[in-house]
């Protein structure tokens, strides 16, 4: 009752007289502002910034004589806010008035507060989407005098000073972050321009990255970290220079500044912190929707690094691969009445985000790397691969994730570049189980197959607009990556993961055969693809590097196209193999007949000329003991078995036949004397 009347008292005072005119003056200024208005606001700052100025260089020693400066130079910056609602003077707003100059320059203010307003008003006039709805483009003038005044540089000062353990200058970090992914998203080439700039940029965000952790200091997520991972992933997606040099990036890993005595054990290289930051999540059970989405932020930014060889270097150094498989094994929600519905979706939504990133890392760090493919095996890595492989989503419609195209990618260069001993530890999984990892294969060559078709078909009648000028169609470039999208990629991997696991394997290759044809399809579609859609489409790229992992995957493929044949085929080949042998006289030779000197073997290159008409003798020779050993095998093939195993030996019959096998042996010696001894003994 007391709160109830309390409240009551409260409402019933209402804003003093003042406030009402201040709102009053500020609700006509938004109904009227005209460009003149704007103008004017603009010179007032301006104004107010000179006036507290002087005020603090009159009165250094005496700051409450120019405190009311500064107050009334704060609420100006607030008032100034209206601006952003007038898109349309932004234009002459930044050509024609010093609005932008005044507010880069109070970015370096004394007084944290005033930097801070500075910082939110210069977010609402960059703001991406109300300088998009000036239908004249004018607008974007706006972030062009920004990048002409060195707005990177001016945010970068202006960060470095705040402190992210006071509330009030967190939130005007995270302003700050916002004017820079405007800028992004209007103009990149702003950022990228100031180099000195951009480099500090790129270190500041890696700090807050591996700054300290919620459970350390006990608060709720911080908003300055998500962004930063959101501008970083930015930044990467943007600047494929940016993604081969963060790698070797040193980094404090508490988040410190790197000074000359800091400890070599406290710095870390760019990868390593990025894996550092993940770890922390191996075992979470309360993680916060700021959370999954800062780890997912992290995953791509991981992702993008790992597209040069020398950054995957650094993660297999880093023990990269048995984090992630440990990520991808990440403990289920209890099953616990106790604990809130809400925070178990939002476990299985983290585990969910760990699952389906992870893979996508490691379909990254497989390809073209030798080594990263023998340790993901040696790492029991394949479980978890293949067991991915045989996961089905919840909402059924396999063709619509991405996590299936990384699992083949991952199975697709496993195949490439394991040796034998790896490569049938792998084949082993495709036949256990009664082969279902094979039949699985099949069934997703099926669906994504009818998804391919079905887009294709859709095409033929309407050609697809192009995304990048959405008033034209799309040319036969943007059309194959968008067929890509629509299931071919998936069929490539699936149809060259089948044909090197059948060319190695009798049985899987005849259960593949079995599943295929009982849709309709066969082991010739499957080369068609290979050929086809696959080694034509593997063209040269601009690094020299991938160029030559180009070079080896198309001539892998090629050699698969050639050796995948259906049990038919091989049939043919077998049988045809075997006329040719009996066409090429390979029947046993009989003594004293034409043949026998024919098939018999050239003489030995050092016989003297004394032995020159001894070969046919010792073909002639030869042959008949070959006929007599014949019948002499043919005759005890046809005694009983009892008969034949219960027959015994004597001893001189021992060291009868090993004499007769050491003369033999000797006999078949290669070098002078072996040969010319065997010669006199024939003759």
């Amino acid at each position: 009752m007391q709160q109830a009347r309390r409240r009551f008292d409260m409402a019933s005072s209402g804003p003093s007289k003042e406030e009402i005119e201040k709102y009053v003056e500020r609700a006509q200024d938004e109904e009227q502002l005209d460009l003149a208005g704007a103008k004017r606001l603009a010179a007032t700052l301006e104004r107010k910034m000179r006036k507290n100025l002087q005020d603090r260089d009159k009165h250094t020693n005496d700051p409450e004589k120019f405190l009311e400066s500064e107050v009334e130079l704060d609420e100006e910056l607030h008032r100034l806010q209206v601006l952003s609602t007038v898109p349309e003077h932004y234009h002459d707003l930044a050509k024609s008035t010093p609005l932008v100059p005044t507010l880069l320059s109070l970015l370096s203010h004394e007084n944290s507060d005033i930097v801070c307003s500075a910082l939110g008003l210069l977010n609402e006039l960059s703001d991406a989407e109300v300088i998009g709805e000036d239908s004249s483009g004018r607008a974007e003038a706006m972030i062009e005098v920004l990048g002409q005044n060195s707005v990177l540089q001016h945010l970068i000062t202006a960060m470095l000073r705040l402190n992210e353990s006071v509330s009030d200058e967190a939130e005007a970090i995270v302003s700050a972050l916002g004017v820079v992914e405007n800028i992004m998203e209007i103009d990149p080439a702003i950022v990228r321009s100031d180099s000195p700039s951009y480099d500090l940029l790129v270190d500041f965000l890696l700090r807050r990255l591996v700054s300290a952790a919620p459970s350390e200091t006990g608060s709720s997520f911080p908003q300055y970290k998500l962004y930063a991972s959101e501008i970083l992933a930015i930044l990467l997606h943007n600047d494929p220079e940016l993604q081969k040099s963060l790698g070797a990036k040193k980094v404090h890993k508490a988040g410190q500044a790197l000074l000359p005595a800091t400890d070599a054990k406290d710095i870390f290289n760019a990868i390593h912190a990025l894996l550092k930051c993940l770890s922390s999540y191996r075992k979470r059970d309360d993680p916060s929707q700021e959370e999954i989405e800062y780890v997912e932020n992290v995953f791509d930014c991981t992702c993008q690094c790992l597209l040069h060889r020398a950054n995957r270097e650094l993660f297999l150094k880093a023990d990269g691969i048995q984090l992630m498989l440990l990520l991808i094994k990440r403990r289920k929600a209890k099953k616990d009445a106790r604990v809130q519905p809400m925070k178990k979706k939002a476990l299985s939504q983290l585990n969910q985000v760990m699952r389906d990133s992870t893979i996508r890392v490691l379909s990254f760090v497989v390809q073209g790397s030798v080594q990263g493919c023998n340790t993901l095996v040696d790492a029991n890595g394949l479980g978890a691969v293949f067991a991915m492989l045989m996961l089905r989503p919840r909402s059924g419609n396999e063709t619509a994730t991405e996590v299936t195209g990384c699992v083949l990618s991952i199975l697709h260069h496993l195949l490439m570049h394991l040796n034998d001993e790896r490569r049938t530890r792998m084949l082993r999984k495709f036949v256990e189980n009664d082969f279902e990892k094979t039949e699985r294969l099949v069934e997703l060559y099926v669906k994504f197959n009818q998804k391919l078709k079905s887009f294709d078909a859709r095409a033929a009648v309407v050609r697809p607009m192009s995304y990048l000028d959405p008033e034209r169609e799309m040319d036969p470039e943007e059309l194959f990556v968008e067929r890509l999208s629509q299931g071919l990629y998936e069929i490539q991997l699936i149809a060259a993961v089948l044909a090197s696991v059948c060319s190695r394997s009798r049985k899987i290759l005849e259960r593949a055969e079995a599943q295929l044809k009982l849709n309709g399809l066969t082991v010739a579609d499957l080369r068609s693809v290979i050929q086809e859609e696959f080694v034509r489409n593997i063209g040269p790229e601009k690094d020299t590097e991938a160029t030559e992992e180009a070079k080896q995957h198309k001539k892998y493929l090629a050699r698969l196209h050639t050796e995948f044949r259906s049990e038919a085929e091989l049939l043919k080949e077998k049988e045809r193999g075997g006329r040719d042998h009996r066409d090429h006289g390979d029947a046993p030779a009989v003594a004293g007949s034409s043949t026998s000197h024919q098939a018999a073997p050239e003489p030995h290159s050092t016989r003297s000329s004394k032995t020159d008409a001894e070969p046919h003798k010792t073909a002639t020779a030869g042959g008949a003991r070959e006929a007599a050993r014949k019948k002499d095998r043919d005759g005890r093939r046809d005694e009983p078995p009892a008969h034949r195993s219960g027959r015994s030996r004597s001893p001189s019959q021992h060291s009868r036949s090993r004499s007769r096998s050491r003369s033999r042996s000797a006999s078949r010696s290669p070098g002078k004397g072996g040969s010319r001894s065997r010669s006199r003994s024939e003759s």
